[in-house]
């Protein structure tokens, strides 16, 4: 990681309080796409982003390997984990086709990962890719033992399409881009 990269980070991180740079990592790409989509005068529309980087969890998964215990994944919901990278890519492209003056496109667009998968699934692909010659158990649970402050969606499957069909974004595999991450993660200090 460059000087001026580490710097960015430690901005990042002093800016919004976060305890450290690994976690800031995965969301500057989206922090810059939003800096970018605040630039550009789209009065009196606007354009509004919500939701989350389920590959977030992989951060999380990877620190509880380290543990000596089994990974309990609930495996009755289902969803498609998206990067931080990709949805900041979907972002940039997005503004480049918004700021043409022609374009009347405006709405409600969805934009993740594909294929579906539970979380348990992507507990056990994250497991396979860093952990090798290790007996790391991930034992599938039912969300009701798993109790959440927020109840959460059985399906969180978002419906793309007309992402794709209005701008012609494709969904990103998520296990390529869970690789990059991985790649990332392993290489940062």
């Amino acid at each position: 990681m460059s000087d001026e990269r580490l710097r960015e980070l430690l901005e990042v991180q002093a800016y919004f309080g976060l305890p450290s740079p690994a976690l800031v990592e995965k969301d500057l790409y989206v922090v810059k796409a939003l800096a970018a989509i605040a630039a550009i005068d789209t009065a009196p529309l606007r354009l509004v982003f919500g939701g989350g980087t389920a590959l977030s969890r992989a951060h999380r998964l990877v620190k509880r390997m380290s543990e000596d215990i089994d990974l309990r994944i609930v495996s009755d919901q289902t969803g498609r984990p998206t990067a931080a990278a990709d949805i900041a890519k979907a972002i940039l492209d997005m503004i480049s086709i918004c700021a043409k003056p022609d374009f009347n496109g405006w709405g409600t667009y969805h934009f993740s990962g594909a294929p579906p998968v539970t979380w348990f699934e992507f507990a056990q692909a994250i497991v396979e890719a860093t952990v090798s010659g290790q007996s790391k158990q991930v034992l599938p649970i039912a969300t009701e033992d798993f109790p959440r402050p927020a109840r959460r969606p059985k399906n969180s499957v978002l419906d793309c399409g007309r992402i794709r069909e209005v701008f012609g974004i494709d969904q990103p595999n998520w296990r390529i881009s869970l690789q990059n991450v991985l790649q990332e993660l392993a290489a940062s200090p």
